[in-house]
């Protein structure tokens, strides 16, 4: 029995030894299999990966996995995407696992598989870390797009963009586009008449690019622009003019869009200027009577501004404007309130009123059309034509508006 337990005593070092390198193996082995039989089918698979479901452009869970297991995780390791010591706690999974307000089922089907088979394969990689990449390969892995590209693609910043810019337009289209309230045009056009979802931003987004009126090839030529225009053929009148500041928003919305879907921003430097303005729809209508005969069929813009702490507002805090209607000597339209965006933390999705109280309008007549001619431009002091003061209460909707009447000494104020 002596002479066993020494020869034990002798072998059991060399024993632990290979014990140790076959667990080693063992767990290598684990995160390989894994990595090979759960991971690169997902990466490789045709299927959108549920990255797209958050982000227009620019991220893709491919440009995370290299073509082994060992790579990808020191690779991901230096990047800081993958924790050794707290595996369950990468920031890839908790990059994967983001989700949005409203899943898709099937990209919601998707991440549930995709968070599954990484989280096996870091959990079972973590057991025993790879050596570090050399300083070349460690740049190998990730979106190449800049950090100000991807959070300007993300879904969630575009529809903002789209209610600030669009959505806030919304009532000027609900009578014929929405289920709500076009049955009978859907009867007589059918269902692809109505692109608006109800009180659903995301949804009538979704639903405008899938039914085609939003052109990312050609965003100009986008009919959910080209018809209230009215330079396509269009059921209902013209909703705006050319070179008007719903016009101009359209326009701006549509372009990003289309560049954030294709791919177009490649560097921080391509992403547009935000405007400092932020509008909401207020529901209210203004009306002012006693215009120059002169000015018919002529776009006019209204600036508003309010009586506060003694003072008129050094901003305006709301805007509309439309074409002066000639024959009746007067111009009437939507009004839309106006944020300042540093200093807002409202959503622009809700309506929200203009309170009672003292406000001056004043007015910017495009006298010579320029705006056909160049529709970027901006009325400004050489089209100012005059201004008209109100107070009291001011109701939502189109009968009764808000009623002012303009006169001709006003005109230099």
């Amino acid at each position: 029995m002596k002479l066993r337990s020494n020869c034990l005593s002798r072998l059991l070092p060399e024993i632990l030894v290979v014990v140790f390198a076959h667990a080693t193996w063992v767990n290598a082995n684990d995160a390989t299999q894994i990595f090979e039989r759960r991971v690169l089918p997902l990466v490789k698979s045709e299927r959108a990966s549920s990255c797209r479901e958050c982000h227009l452009a620019g991220i893709d869970l491919r440009q995370y996995v290299l073509e082994d297991s060992a790579k990808t995780f020191a690779a991901l390791a230096v990047a800081g995407l993958v924790d050794a010591e707290k595996p369950a706690k990468s920031k890839l999974l908790t990059f994967i696992s983001r989700r949005p307000e409203k899943e898709d089922p099937l990209l919601a089907k998707v991440r549930s598989e995709e968070l599954a088979a990484f989280q096996s394969w870091i959990e079972a990689a973590a057991k025993n870390p790879p050596a570090p990449l050399p300083t070349a390969a460690q740049s190998t892995i990730g979106s190449p797009t800049p950090l100000e590209v991807i959070r300007h693609t993300r879904i969630d910043r575009v529809l903002k963009s789209f209610v600030e810019k669009i959505w806030v337009d919304i009532e000027r289209c609900e009578n014929c586009h929405s289920p709500a309230r076009n049955s009978r045009l859907i009867e007589k056009h059918g269902e692809q008449i109505s692109w608006i979802s109800p009180n659903d931003p995301a949804g009538t987004l979704a639903k405008s690019a899938q039914q085609g009126i939003i052109d990312v090839e050609k965003p100009e030529e986008s009919l959910i622009l080209l018809k209230p225009l009215g330079v396509v053929e269009h059921g209902g009148h013209r909703k705006f003019a050319l070179g008007s500041d719903p016009d101009k928003r359209f326009r701006s919305f549509l372009a990003d869009y289309a560049s954030a879907v294709r791919g177009g921003y490649r560097e921080a430097k391509d992403l547009p200027v935000e405007s400092t303005e932020v509008r909401y729809a207020t529901g209210q209508q203004l009306r002012i009577t006693g215009l120059n005969s002169d000015w018919r069929d002529r776009l006019m813009r209204v600036d508003i501004y309010c009586w506060e702490n003694g003072k008129w507002s050094s901003k305006r805090i709301a805007t509309g404007d439309g074409y002066v209607n000639g024959p009746q000597k007067l111009w009437q339209n939507m009004i839309l309130g106006i944020d300042d965006r540093s200093q807002s933390g409202k959503s622009a999705e809700s309506k929200r009123l203009l309170p009672s109280g003292k406000y001056r309008v004043r007015m910017f007549l495009d006298r010579d059309k320029r705006l056909d001619r160049d529709r970027d431009y901006e009325l400004g002091d050489e089209e100012f034509v005059g201004s008209v003061e109100f107070s009291g209460d001011w109701k939502p909707g189109y009968q009764p508006p808000k009623i002012v009447e303009f006169k001709e000494e006003n005109a230099t104020q």
